[in-house]
């Protein structure tokens, strides 16, 4: 596997360098889903490709999508044994990118890390992706929590909107899907993008934004871990949930 991470941005400027360095925060939020990641793993979004390095090795059959076609092939750089596609998760055609591919056979488990607030129509994407999925199948979601916190760094991000359990229950319920588990996300995290409001940033990459990344990861991780079971049900800067497919 070739591990060589560029921490600049690829083609996306709404990427902070410092969440690649951030192995610990990562780490984190993939140790939630582990029980749910296995074989017939599709991944939404690739970012830098960070969360692949972090997967388990048993990992059998990978397929990453994105609709950068330079960060599908930066992706493809790094892990050419993997299966990667340019494709829109809210297009009427995602389906058939995906079968373009050999992938006539559906997947079991979809990855889909702040991704689902990047899209307009968060509907459709939700439907295509339970459609990829087999009956029963799991979509491993993580989402910016709580529109009360969003700021000027949401924007740059290209955020549409923030979620709490309610409005995703919503959403999910005009789907084939369900939520089996859930839990805010970050305590200390949450107060610190609320903070953000009150400061200027230019950029989601400028130096401010990563060395609150560095720090956080660095000196208040271990802390935001410990009071995460007192704070996951009523409040954190991201949201955690399993959504399932219903069997037909």
């Amino acid at each position: 596997m070739n591990n060589h991470y560029s921490t600049e941005p690829i083609s996306n400027s709404t990427f902070s360098a410092a969440m690649l360095e951030a192995e610990g925060y990562n780490k984190w939020i993939l140790s939630y889903y582990s029980q749910y990641i296995q074989d017939k793993f599709l991944e939404i979004g690739l970012g830098h490709g960070a969360f692949y390095r972090y997967l388990p090795q048993e990992i059998k059959q990978y397929v990453g999508v994105d609709i950068d076609e330079a960060l599908v092939n930066h992706a493809r750089s790094l892990h050419s044994s993997n299966q990667y596609f340019q494709a829109d998760l809210a297009s009427n055609d995602f389906l058939g990118h995906i079968h373009q591919g050999g992938q006539e056979n559906k997947f079991k488990t979809i990855i889909c890390f702040n991704v689902l607030e990047h899209i307009e129509n968060h509907q459709i994407a939700l439907e295509n992706m339970l459609n990829t999925l087999s009956a029963g199948g799991h979509i491993l979601l993580f989402v910016p929590a709580f529109q009360a916190l969003y700021t000027e760094l949401d924007r740059l991000a290209g955020h549409y909107r923030r979620y709490t359990i309610s409005t995703l229950r919503c959403l999910t319920e005009r789907c084939e899907g369900e939520i089996v588990e859930w839990s805010y996300f970050n305590f200390i995290g949450g107060i610190g993008w609320w903070v953000n409001k009150f400061m200027a940033h230019q950029s989601l990459n400028d130096q401010a934004v990563n060395t609150q990344i560095r720090f956080f990861n660095k000196f208040i991780l271990p802390l935001s871990k410990l009071i995460q079971p007192l704070t996951r049900k009523f409040f954190g800067q991201s949201l955690y949930a399993i959504i399932r497919k219903k069997s037909s």
